[in-house]
């Protein structure tokens, strides 16, 4: 009896590529990114200052340092005797998921000071999570102080503590985030804060930079089945006294496949699929089965080949 031979080559080259593009300043004053504040907690800092957008056109020079690139000159915005604990802040409302991976964020010690803080992060604005800290850097910053304050990064307790500035003053740092976050909500809450002639605590800068790279990935599949020629001869042979029956069966398979598949996608930089794993493809090899029946003298044969 012949015997079949499956033979299965595949060949599965990936290409990956990512394109490192600049990081990207949000632009508050771009159509569809009037970012939107709200108060974070009980204590109300955004509704008291009549405004609820980051830009607004012709706002006070305050407000606007907000988001300029510049020193901010004073407070834009204060909490009279905040709830400590991350029960206090703001949130930004961004209107879109990016990725982001920096940001110049700042107090000011006009009275009251922020001495830590926390930022949490939200892609449908409704369920937050702590942005994870680990591998983040800050610089040294700018202001108006004339004491340059001490700014540091908890990577276990994922926090910010800030150190205390001169007396009526500004000051921002730039974070770079170790890990880059998706988020359309950021929002800023205060962990301990200490007054200073009363209990006002500011906030001056919120600056945020976006990832644009992209990750252009090219899969070409190329999968060869070559299943060979198979010849199967059967020959079943009954003996009943001086009498013999011979049966013979003959079956051949012929199955030549070849699949190429070449896909080629480019988008912006995300966690890539799973590939699902290579399927045979249908009606090209596999098991077939021959069943042989025989009236001979005397009786009955039966003979099943599987091959």
């Amino acid at each position: 009896m012949g015997k079949g031979y499956l033979v299965f080559f595949i060949a599965l080259p990936l290409f990956l590529s990512v394109v490192q593009g600049a990081l990207v300043e949000w632009d508050y004053t771009a159509d569809g990114q009037h970012t939107d504040l709200t108060d974070y907690g009980n204590v109300k800092a955004i509704e008291r200052q009549h405004y609820s957008k980051v830009y607004h056109q012709g706002a006070p020079y305050w407000w606007q340092g907000l988001h300029q690139d510049k020193v901010s000159p004073t407070q834009a915005l204060y909490w009279p005797s905040p709830h400590q604990n991350f029960q206090s802040g703001f949130t930004a409302n961004f209107g879109k998921v990016k990725k982001w991976a920096k940001a110049e964020l700042g107090k000011a010690d006009v009275y009251g000071r922020v001495r830590t803080f926390r930022l949490q992060a939200s892609v449908d604005c409704k369920k937050y999570t702590v942005v994870n800290l680990e591998g983040t850097s800050v610089t040294t910053g700018r202001g108006t102080s004339s004491i340059q304050p001490s700014f540091t990064v908890d990577a276990h307790e994922h926090t910010f503590t800030w150190g205390d500035l001169a007396a009526d003053s500004t000051w921002s740092n730039y974070v770079i985030f170790g890990q880059a976050f998706e988020a359309k909500c950021i929002r800023m809450e205060i962990g301990k804060w200490i007054p200073w002639h009363n209990s006002n605590v500011g906030w001056s800068k919120w600056r945020w930079f976006y990832d644009d790279s992209t990750t252009t990935v090219t899969t070409t599949i190329t999968t060869t089945t070559a299943t060979t020629n198979t010849v199967t001869t059967v020959t079943a042979t009954s003996t009943t006294g001086t009498k013999t029956s011979t049966t013979t069966v003959t079956t051949t398979t012929l199955s030549n496949t070849q699949t190429t598949t070449t896909s080629t996608s480019s988008r912006p930089q995300q966690t890539l699929p799973r590939h699902q794993p290579l399927s045979r493809p249908a009606g090209t090899a596999g098991q077939q089965t021959v069943v042989l029946e025989s009236e001979v003298p005397g009786g009955r044969w039966r003979c099943r080949m599987t091959g």
